[in-house]
């Protein structure tokens, strides 16, 4: 993943628009009439289908495809598997979801940078020392 502000900000913007859109869509396709189980798998594919026509549509042209699908395609299916889940159990407000969708966009970009750092560190100190 590129740290560059640009890209940086292009993740966030991009994880945090799915997030709200999936969560957002999930919220109104999901009522507490559904088993959670069912709801919980249809919300996951749901949620990267979403994050993957929104990729294709608008955001790998300007942010790239490297640095925005593995993010956006977690925080999808993330968002729609939680949403769902949670509206099939009680009423869920749209604000809320939506705000629910965005806090799991951050987080899933928290975690898959966290993650680029921890395999970029343990190949640098497995440079450093000798070995590849």
């Amino acid at each position: 993943m590129n740290d560059r502000l640009y890209f940086l900000l292009g993740d966030l913007f991009s994880n945090i628009l799915v997030g709200v859109i999936v969560a957002s869509l999930c919220a109104l396709m999901v009522n507490t009439e559904w088993n959670m189980l069912v709801a919980m798998l249809i919300g996951m594919p749901l949620g990267m289908l979403l994050a993957l026509v929104l990729g294709l549509a608008l955001l790998f042209r300007y942010f790239g495809v490297n640095e925005v699908m593995v993010p956006t395609m977690l925080t999808g299916m993330f968002t729609g598997m939680l949403v769902c889940m949670i509206a099939a159990m009680q009423t869920l407000p749209i604000g809320l979801s939506a705000l629910l969708g965005a806090l799991i966009g951050v987080f899933t970009l928290c975690f898959c940078n966290y993650s680029d750092y921890l395999i970029r560190g343990a190949k640098t100190s497995q440079n450093q020392s000798g070995r590849e």
